[in-house]
C-alpha cells in the first residue's frame, strides 16, 4: 500500500480562522474531516501514514479521502501530488481575498467503482436503492450510473427517499438520461431541497407553474413554441414577486396589445404594476400625473412604445378615448 507524506507550512493548530468562516461552510462534511484530520497528523514530524489508514480512522471511503484531498488542491489551499512513494499533500495559508472553495463547490468527486459496489452491499438501504432506481428507469443501471446515483447521496448529501424522487420526477417527464437526472439533483442540492416533504412541496409549485405558464401561453396565443428564458423571468416575477393572477394577467394583454399592437413584456409588467398598486382603474386626469398614463418614465420601452403612448394621451386630451 503506498503511503503519503504530509508537509505542513500553515503554522497553525487549531484550524486557521479562514478556514473555518470561508471554506468549510460550503464543502462537503466528509471533505471538511479528512483536512481537519490530515492537519493533525502534519504536526507528527516524519509520521507516516497511508490513504487506507486515513479512511479507516474516519470510516469513509479511500476513494473519499482522494478526493478530499483533490477538492482542496482545487479550492487553493493544499497542495497534493503523486509521487513514487504514494502521495504528498502540503498545507497552504488559506487566503482571506477570495473564497475560491465557492467556484469548486460542485466539482463532481470521482469514485472508485469497487468501493461503491462494496458501499452497497454492506448497507441495505443504498441495496434498496438501487433496486428501485432500476425499476423506475426500467432498466439496469451501468457502473457509470451506480456511481452517479451513489454521487447524489454521498456528496450531494440527498436522502435516499429524494434521490429516488428525482428519479421519478424525471422518468414521468420522459427525461432518463443520468447526466440531465444529475443536473436535477445538484439543482436540488443548491436549492436546499433535502427532505421529502420539501420535495414533495417544490414539484408540487413547479406543477402549478407549468399549469400557470400553459394558461398564459392561450392567452398570448402562442402555440409553435416555447417560452424563452427571458419571457420566463417576466412571467416568474408576474407570479412569484407580484403575485398576480391569470385574470390580472388577460387584462393586462388586452390593454397592452390593445396600446401598443404588439405582446411587450416591459409596457405589460407596467400595467400589472398599476393593477396591483389600485392606480390602474383612476380617473384619467391623476393618472396621468403618475399612474397608468405616465410610462413615459420608464426606461425599458422602445421609441414604438412611447410613439403609442404619445398618440393616447392626444386621443385622451381630445376626448376621443
Amino acid at each position: 500500500m503506498p503511503s503519503i507524506k504530509i508537509n505542513n507550512k500553515s503554522n497553525t493548530f487549531p484550524v486557521p480562522y479562514a478556514f473555518a468562516d470561508k471554506y468549510m461552510p460550503s464543502a462537503n462534511a466528509v471533505y471538511v474531516k479528512v483536512y481537519i484530520y490530515a492537519l493533525r497528523l502534519s504536526f507528527d514530524t516524519g509520521y507516516e501514514i497511508t490513504i487506507e489508514s486515513i479512511a479507516s480512522k474516519l470510516n469513509i471511503l479511500e476513494s473519499d479521502v482522494i478526493n478530499a484531498f483533490e477538492y482542496w488542491k482545487q479550492v487553493g489551499i493544499m497542495e497534493f501530488k503523486k509521487t513514487k512513494l504514494g502521495y504528498e499533500t502540503e498545507f497552504l495559508s488559506c487566503t482571506d481575498t477570495e473564497n475560491t472553495a465557492d467556484k469548486k463547490a460542485h466539482a463532481t468527486p470521482k469514485y472508485a467503482a469497487k468501493d461503491v459496489t462494496r458501499c452497497i452491499q454492506e448497507n441495505d438501504d443504498m441495496k434498496n436503492m438501487y433496486q428501485i432506481a432500476q425499476g423506475i428507469l426500467n432498466r439496469p443501471l451501468s457502473t457509470t450510473e451506480i456511481t452517479t446515483l451513489y454521487s447524489m447521496y454521498d456528496w450531494l448529501g440527498l436522502p435516499r427517499e429524494v434521490v429516488l424522487m428525482i428519479l421519478e420526477h424525471c422518468a414521468q417527464i420522459g427525461k432518463t438520461n443520468m447526466r440531465y437526472i444529475e443536473k436535477v439533483a445538484v439543482s436540488w442540492s443548491e436549492k436546499g431541497i433535502d427532505t421529502l416533504d420539501k420535495a414533495k412541496a417544490h414539484l408540487r409549485a413547479a406543477k402549478e407553474f407549468n399549469l400557470v405558464k400553459t394558461k398564459i401561453k392561450n392567452i398570448f396565443q402562442i402555440k409553435d413554441r416555447n417560452f424563452t428564458e427571458t419571457e420566463l423571468k417576466y412571467i416568474s416575477k408576474w407570479i412569484n414577486d407580484m403575485s398576480v393572477d391569470i385574470d390580472m394577467i388577460k387584462k393586462a394583454y388586452d390593454v397592452t396589445v390593445t396600446n401598443t399592437q404588439k405582446l411587450s413584456y416591459p409596457y405589460m409588467t407596467t400595467v400589472l404594476q398599476s393593477i396591483v398598486d389600485g392606480t390602474f382603474d383612476k380617473p384619467k386626469s391623476k393618472q396621468a400625473k403618475g399612474g397608468f398614463l405616465n410610462y413615459t418614465e420608464r426606461k425599458d420601452l422602445d421609441e414604438n412604445d412611447l410613439n403609442m403612448i404619445k398618440k393616447r394621451r392626444e386621443y385622451i386630451a381630445k376626448g376621443e378615448a
